[in-house]
């Protein structure tokens, strides 16, 4: 069973505060991941497939951008 992304980010269990460094592609696949649940009820997969990645990874470059506040 796949976990949602609210599971997911659980899964990280990083303390506020914590000094860390982040893999920003790793995140970005996880959250194209946690994306293609969401978006998968609007496509015809079978017949609509680079719609569907496109709009996937989007959603998760929008994560992303905020998460990162816009820092590079």
């Amino acid at each position: 069973m796949s976990k949602t992304l609210g599971q997911r980010l659980d899964d990280l269990n990083i303390e506020v505060g914590t000094a860390i460094t982040i893999d920003w592609q790793q995140v970005r696949i996880q959250a194209a991941i946690a994306a293609m649940d969401i978006v998968k009820g609007a496509y015809n997969i079978h017949n609509d497939v680079e719609r569907f990645v496109h709009h996937s990874v989007k959603i998760a470059d929008a994560l992303i951008d905020e998460l990162k506040g816009g820092e590079e």
